[in-house]
Order: C-alpha cells, then sequence, then structure tokens
C-alpha cells in the first residue's frame, strides 16, 4: 500500500486528546489532521520572513523556540547508544545543539526516510539518500515511522514559513545533505534541515560553549541598540543553553549587572548599582536577589522609563560636561586667535611664512603700500609697531593715525616678548586651574572626567 492510501486509510481512526493541537499523532491525509497541520506551520507574514543571515540570529532562534511545542519529538537527537542499540540519551536540537553532530543528525534522519543504520555502522556516503516505501495502514512499525515523518514535515514547513524566499535558497545550498529520494519522489528532512540552519546563522555553533560563555561576558546594552529587554532575552538564551550543556557560569548575576550598568542612562544605572551594591555587600534589600528577580526588575524599570519617554533623554550630567567641553573649546580658540604684541588675529600658516619667534606672517613686516586686502580683511601700515630685530613698522587693523598712543611706537625686545609670553602662559595655567576647580566642585566631575575634556578641547586646536 502507498503512504497516500496509507494515508486515507487512517481517515477513520479515532483518536482520543484533550488537545487535538498537542502530540505527534497527526495524519494530514485526514480533514482535521490538515487542520491541525496547516495551524502547526502556521509561520510568518510573507513581507516579514527573514533572510538566512546572522544578523536574523536571534530572531530566527525566537521563531522556533516559540514553536517548540508544535516541533514534538522530532527534534530530540539520538547522541549515545547502548550496547544493544537502543538510545542511552538525546538532545534537544533548539537548545542543546552544540552537542549534536551532524552525524548523529544523519543518523536520525536514515530511521525516519530510509533503513534503520546502526551505531556502530558508518553513515552512507551516496547523496541524495534513498527513500523507502511504509505502509502505516497495515503495519505498526511503519504507522509509527509515519507520524515521525509527519513532526519532520512540520519543522519543515516552518523553516519554509520563516524565511524569505532567498533564505531558504540559501538553506538549499545543502540540501544533499538532507534530500531522501525514489524514483520522481523526493523528502526533506525538516530537523537535518534546521540543524544547517542554526549552523548558518549561529558561529559559535562551529566553536563551541566557551564562545557562548565569552559573549555572555562581553555582552553591552549599545550591542543591542541599548534595547534592555532584547539584550535579557539573548543572555537568558545563551544562559540557558549553557545550562543544557551543563557548562553553565555561577555568576551569571554578575554578568548580567555589569551588561545592564553598560547604557547611557544615568537614572538606569543608578537603580541597577543600588542593587549590585547591596549584593556585593551582603546587606540590605536586594543582597540575595535571584537572577529571575533582576531580570523582572530591570525590564520592569525599562518599559516603566521607556513609557514615560525618560529612556532615550540625555543625562543632565553629560549634558553638563558637553556644554562645559564647548564653552572651554570657544575659550582656547579665542585666546589663540589673538597674539599679546599687537592684539591683531593671526590665521594658521606655513611655519616658512612665520617670521622666526614670533607667530606674525612676513607679508606682514614687508611695506606694500598704504593699505591693502588680504584674504577679505583690510590692513593697514602702521610703522608705530616695532619689534627689534624683527621689523621696523608691521600691517596691522588700525591706520597710523588711529594707533593708540599716537606717537609711541608699539616695540617688543626679546625679553619683553619672552617676559610677555611667560606673563600669558601663567595666566592661561592658572585659568586652567580654576576652570577644573569649578568643574570638580559645581558640577561634582571627577578629575579624571575634567582632564578628558580638557584633552578632547586642546585636540581640536
Amino acid at each position: 500500500m502507498s503512504e497516500a492510501n496509507a494515508s486515507n486509510a487512517q481517515a477513520e481512526t479515532v483518536q482520543w486528546k484533550s488537545d487535538p493541537y498537542k502530540g505527534n499523532d497527526i495524519n494530514p491525509g485526514t480533514v482535521d489532521g490538515r487542520k491541525i497541520f496547516e495551524k502547526k506551520t502556521q509561520g510568518l507574514p510573507e513581507e516579514s520572513r527573514l533572510d538566512l543571515t546572522k544578523s536574523n540570529a536571534s530572531e530566527i532562534h525566537q521563531f522556533f523556540k516559540s514553536r517548540s511545542e508544535n516541533l514534538g519529538q522530532s527534534i530530540l537527537i539520538p547522541v549515545e547508544f547502548n550496547s544493544d542499540g537502543s538510545v542511552k540519551s538525546s538532545k534537544n536540537l533548539l537548545n542543546q545543539y552544540h552537542s549534536i553532530s551532524e552525524q548523529d543528525m544523519i543518523r536520525r534522519a536514515h530511521n525516519r526516510w530510509s533503513t534503520q543504520i546502526d551505531p556502530s555502522d558508518p553513515i552512507p556516503t551516496g547523496r541524495p539518500f534513498t527513500l523507502r516505501d511504509i505502509d502505516p495502514g497495515s503495519n505498526d512499525d511503519d504507522k509509527k515511522v509515519f507520524f515521525d515523518r509527519v513532526g519532520a514535515n512540520i519543522v519543515r514547513e516552518l523553516i519554509k514559513n520563516c524565511l524569505s524566499s532567498r533564505g531558504y535558497l540559501d538553506l538549499l545550498q545543502n540540501k544533499k545533505d538532507f534530500t531522501f529520494s525514489k524514483g520522481s519522489d523526493s523528502e526533506y528532512d525538516g530537523p537535518t534541515m534546521l540543524f544547517f540552519l542554526i549552523q548558518k546563522i549561529d558561529p559559535s555553533t562551529n566553536v563551541g560553549l566557551d564562545s557562548i560563555l565569552e559573549t555572555l561576558g562581553a555582552t553591552k546594552l549599545g550591542d543591542y541598540k541599548n534595547d534592555v529587554d532584547q539584550m535579557i532575552t539573548r543572555m537568558t538564551d545563551d544562559y540557558n543553553i549553557l545550562k543544557d550543556n551543563n557548562a553553565a557560569p555561577r555568576n551569571i548575576r554578575k554578568l548580567l549587572l555589569t551588561a545592564l550598568k553598560s547604557g547611557p542612562n544615568h537614572d538606569f544605572n543608578s537603580f541597577i548599582q543600588r542593587i549590585e551594591d547591596d549584593v556585593d555587600s551582603g546587606i540590605g534589600q536586594h543582597k540575595n536577589i535571584s537572577v529571575d528577580d533582576l531580570i523582572t526588575a530591570s525590564r520592569t524599570k525599562y518599559n516603566n522609563m521607556e513609557k514615560k519617554n525618560t529612556w532615550n533623554q540625555v543625562d543632565p550630567r553629560d549634558a553638563q560636561m558637553m556644554a562645559l567641553t564647548t564653552e572651554l573649546k570657544q575659550l582656547k580658540e579665542r585666546r589663540n586667535q589673538y597674539q599679546p604684541h599687537d592684539k591683531t588675529k593671526v590665521k594658521q600658516s606655513d611655519p616658512q611664512e612665520i617670521v622666526p619667534g614670533t607667530s606674525v606672517q612676513k607679508w606682514r613686516t614687508k611695506y606694500d603700500g598704504d593699505a591693502k586686502t588680504v584674504d577679505g580683511k583690510k590692513w593697514y601700515w602702521c610703522r608705530l609697531h616695532k619689534l627689534e630685530g624683527k621689523w621696523d613698522g608691521l600691517y596691522v587693523g588700525h591706520t597710523e593715525e588711529n594707533h593708540k598712543g599716537k606717537g609711541k611706537a608699539t616695540t617688543f625686545t626679546p625679553k619683553e616678548k619672552t617676559d610677555t609670553a611667560s606673563k600669558t602662559s601663567q595666566s592661561q595655567l592658572q585659568l586652567n586651574s580654576r576652570l577644573k576647580q569649578v568643574m570638580c566642585t559645581n558640577f561634582c566631575l571627577s578629575e579624571e572626567d575634567v582632564d578628558k575634556i580638557f584633552d578632547e578641547a586642546s585636540s581640536e586646536n
């Protein structure tokens, strides 16, 4: 009897179930069975389906975990066997895929679609694999295989209804390893497809459990666009994988606290810091907080701040630092624009165009008419500006008639110039010192923060 006829023979079978959508014994050949099959394989709307990329790993994992009840026994993969060939232990494909090999998957698929493979026998090398006929209507063993195949097909359809067309085609690059054929009939083994899907989107699959532990320790809110809920979900998933594989870290609470404090919101960070202080000191109401309670408290705080539109507000302390940084930069720019000898704005120039030992451009020391325009600015020749050994007259921003203290030349000897520069440097140091004092006292900034602001301001000039 063909499988199609066997399916029809099953149509009259009465099965007693309190929930028709639970269990593995579904016969899509019946009207009710088909409805249940369609219900269990319902996926994402076509416009929301996902490409098979690492960036979609979290969403794809969540999709299948949210439908784990629909996957049934087909994702339990035997990995250890007793001496008589019976199964000693199995692993869950969704949670324990790190402990499952490709050979484990192919062996399980063979027992479903082809001939049984003894645990000690090698995997057949031919591709695609051979599909065998079954007669579930008259053979009880084949009936079990039939329902097992239905479960595998539910996994296959969920994959198809989760991935975009391109994502599904990408997965089919491995189809030789999950295809069973006989003549024109061909079947894809859903669980093996899911195994290769996870291999493609989760690089840690190939590295091992250590990489997941490293990821947990390095998790930052910025990796999840400062979405606390999304970060906690991923960290919980990673922790559960480690737990299922007997590799769970004992310091998961500490890892969570560190990750939760890595965001930009000062109020939220202070909330988490108070919890951590209680944990570290062993006193206070949060000293024995459990991981589950920490997750609940963090999510509640985050969700409330989102509703009140306070999550993305700039921290007042950060705003103060940004404002102070801006003002400091402007102050330094103004200071650098003026020279002590004539208070005339000077532009940055090539060192070869500057009078040695000064910051005055050479062209300003050479008479070329009573007035001239350079870079859109009007300059006037004033003979009353003198510097011994450097210039005897200078282009400045005023006429000779308007020179302050007319008749008295503005001269600087090298010693006076050095003294003036020294006094200017001392005044700058005093101003910087005073600014630091005010910023530390009035704005409650640390000396490290203030030094950082000064460094950033200096780097711009």
